[in-house]
């Protein structure tokens, strides 16, 4: 009996002992558990999220990353059209001008005085002129927006004497010429285009013609008689002048200004025209200012 009982409580104790540690061996296995999952874990009280949670839970956390990312930079609009760069100016491929011309000759000692004293008149029978207006043109091509090339083609036509009381017959005069050379165009602004250039050429200056008479009695023999004549020389323009954009075809050109250099003999040609043996003492070339002004016409 004693025996049985002793055997009956070690049986309790081991069923109590392999109880117990039973127990702590799940318990532990429960923390171990929870230590290496701590995203699975819950708060005492709290449910356990389920999957559709879970989903909205991550959904709200990335909107609230995109807004807090959103306050931190500017608004973007990808929507919004990029501007586009304005199109570069077309510079036209041909320019036309044509407009007015005066001329203010440098006839240096070529003057009242000096021209009665030459041909034995009384004085102030031929007054000469220095201011004179006629007309000019050109023609430009522009091989860049900076270089290009312009032939020039100009002209006056009239007395180049006036006559003192009582002369008549005073022959008429011309003077015309072609000329050729670079020219240098400042682009920069849409409206105004400064320009310049420097031409290079010929002149043709002619005289007709005539018999000068006079009712006057006074001091010298008439007629006096002047035969026709026409020189050739070298001539030669350097200057500029700027053109205004009306619109795309059409350009003013309210000022362009050159010296304007002529090599004629004003000797050798008055010599020819009245007598050689008489007229001496003048320019062998002359220095004038030339002023132009008129419309361009512009071809892309």
């Amino acid at each position: 009996m004693r025996n049985l009982k002793w055997t009956m409580a070690m049986t309790r104790s081991a069923v109590a002992a392999i109880a117990f540690i039973f127990l702590i061996g799940t318990t532990a296995s429960s923390q171990s558990s929870q230590t290496q999952d701590p995203q699975t874990q819950s708060s005492p009280g709290q449910d356990s999220q389920t999957p559709g949670s879970q989903d909205q839970t991550s959904q709200t956390q990335t909107s609230q990353t995109q807004n807090s990312q959103t306050q931190g930079s500017a608004p973007q609009e990808p929507n919004e059209p990029v501007p586009a760069a304005p199109a570069p100016e077309v510079v036209p491929k041909v320019q036309v001008f044509g407009g007015y011309m005066f001329i203010f000759e440098g006839l240096g000692n070529l003057n009242a005085t000096s021209l009665d004293v030459d041909l034995n008149l009384y004085p102030r029978v031929l007054i000469p002129q220095r201011d004179f207006n006629g007309w000019s043109a050109e023609g430009q091509y522009n091989f860049s927006r900076l270089v290009g090339a312009v032939i020039d083609v100009s002209g006056t036509m009239t007395k180049p004497f006036i006559g003192g009381p009582g002369v008549t017959g005073i022959p008429t005069g011309s003077s015309y010429s072609i000329m050729a050379g670079p020219v240098v165009s400042y682009r920069k602004e849409k409206k105004i285009t400064p320009f310049v250039h420097g031409l290079f050429g010929w002149n043709r200056t002619s005289l007709s013609a005539g018999t000068l008479t006079s009712n006057s009695p006074i001091g010298t023999q008439f007629p006096v008689a002047s035969a026709g004549v026409a020189f050739t020389d070298f001539s030669i323009a350097a200057g500029g002048g700027l053109d205004y954009k009306l619109s795309r075809r059409i350009s003013l050109r309210p000022m362009q200004l050159e010296w304007y250099r002529n090599s004629i003999n004003l000797n050798a040609f008055y010599g020819t025209a009245f007598n050689d043996t008489l007229v001496r003492g003048f320019e062998s070339k002359e220095r004038n200012l030339r002023f132009s002004a008129g419309v361009v016409v512009n071809f892309k």
